[in-house]
């Protein structure tokens, strides 16, 4: 049976609209666990949906639509799809054209671009032709290019760049929301689905634009982030921003929400929030490479009064109350 008709249009419709039933969402992290790649299903077509309609976008869903059902069987049965399945049918083919379903091994598409999917709970490093060092974190995304000299990249999630430089061809690497620009330096991009995107030069110097055509130059030891509508830039440490390589977890005056949301994809377990967690808490930590996941929350349970269990292969995690 082709992984098409595996799929359950149903439950990952409601996944995606945040409509799921908690025995259906338990039922998706039943997937995402036996398959990783469905674990990055889920934001792939959000964005996919919200590019559809742009042409000029390297993710354009109907394109690739028409593109897929050109490589089916002559006899293959045809599907009649729903409005709203038509454009998760076409995410999934975009997704089997650009070889999401064969991880580790990537696989060169049509654009002379490989694929690198990296699940959460795992990190990569990969090296470009050129030689560009690329760290890859949990639940991220990379295409890059097969051959040199093109050094485009598109990211979707987090990745560090260690940038060979060539002033004949500069290093461009895209996010849904930005663009950075370099010709030799090394960098920390954080573009995570749903979350501000972020950029720490660590040497070098990096141009930082977002999909409206805004620009900001960062030197080494700044970090700016893109969020509501504006650049926020400071002076920084770079180091406390790229631990992750060696898997130092570092959260530095970050949100408690994104504080979960990383411990989710660092140790691919399933976190689900039962309660409000207030916009003021925030937290800043380190912890040692190998720390275990049990020690990590056993220190937030102390410090937020975070109530946390374990059930089914998830934790949840009930804010204290006021």
């Amino acid at each position: 049976m082709s992984k098409e008709k595996e799929l359950d249009w149903d439950l990952i419709s409601k996944i995606q609209e945040g409509t799921a039933t908690q025995e259906e969402s338990l039922r998706w992290e039943a997937l995402t666990r036996q398959q990783a790649a469905y674990a990055a299903l889920i934001p792939w077509l959000r964005r996919v949906q919200e590019e559809q309609q742009d042409k000029n976008s390297p993710y354009y869903a109907m394109d690739a639509w028409e593109n897929f059902k050109t490589k089916l069987p002559a006899k293959q049965p045809v599907f009649y799809l729903w409005p709203k399945a038509a454009a998760i049918a076409a995410a999934v083919a975009l997704i089997f054209s650009l070889g999401w379903w064969l991880y580790p091994a990537p696989e060169k598409t049509a654009t002379a671009l490989l694929t690198y999917t990296v699940p959460n709970g795992q990190r990569k490093l990969i090296t470009l032709p050129d030689s560009t060092q690329i760290w890859i974190n949990a639940g991220s995304l990379v295409k890059v290019p097969a051959e040199a000299p093109s050094r485009e990249i598109y990211l979707e999630g987090e990745g560090f760049f260690e940038v060979r430089e060539d002033a004949s061809h500069p290093f461009i690497v895209h996010t849904p929301e930005a663009t950075v620009h370099v010709l030799g330096t090394s960098f920390n991009i954080e573009a995570y689905n749903q979350a501000p995107v972020a950029v720490t030069v660590a040497t070098g110097k990096v141009q930082f634009s977002n999909k409206n055509g805004q620009s900001i130059t960062l030197t080494q030891n700044q970090r700016a982030i893109w969020i509501a509508g504006a650049f926020q830039t400071t002076g920084t440490d770079a180091s406390l921003y790229n631990g992750w390589r060696q898997g130092v977890l570092q959260f530095n005056d970050d949100p408690l929400l994104k504080v979960i949301a990383t411990l989710e994809r660092r140790f691919n377990v399933p976190m689900k929030v039962t309660g409000v967690i207030g916009k003021d808490q925030y937290c800043t930590a380190k912890f040692a490479a190998g720390e275990s996941l049990d020690n990590i929350l056993e220190s937030l349970h102390h410090i937020y009064g975070l109530t946390i269990t374990r059930k089914e292969g998830a934790i949840f995690i009930q804010p204290k109350k006021k």
